[in-house]
């Protein structure tokens, strides 16, 4: 789900139109440790098949391009054995689909701030 969707006044609407939002790979190790710490929204996902997930997560990313937020992308994961190129087919798309958007950024993750964040778990 989208915060946004959830918003109830313009005005909180508004502030959460601003807020970034973080892809990337690793959602429990990187993305969704890092979007907690900085105040970023993150794709929540969708329980349905691969492909409607993946279908989801185009119109997703999509619909925050469309609203203004900044996308951060924090990168490949690491610790994933065809590092440095993308791994997950997920994340590649989030790539495909942002690039070009004049709000987005790239935000290489540090691995040691990566272990702090998840308390030393690798995966």
């Amino acid at each position: 789900m989208n915060l946004l969707w959830c918003a109830k006044s313009v005005e909180e609407k508004a502030t959460l139109a601003r807020m970034p939002v973080a892809i990337g790979e690793d959602m429990r190790g990187r993305v969704i440790p890092w979007a907690t710490k900085n105040g970023a929204d993150r794709y929540r996902g969708a329980w349905t098949t691969r492909e409607r997930r993946m279908n989801h997560k185009q119109h997703w990313i999509q619909a925050q391009r469309a609203i203004g937020r900044p996308i951060i992308d924090l990168g490949q994961d690491p610790g994933r054995l065809n590092y440095p190129n993308p791994t997950s087919r997920y994340y590649g798309l989030e790539v495909q689909e942002a690039q070009g958007y004049p709000n987005y950024a790239k935000q290489s993750l540090p691995e040691p701030e990566r272990l702090q964040l998840t308390g030393g778990n690798y995966h």
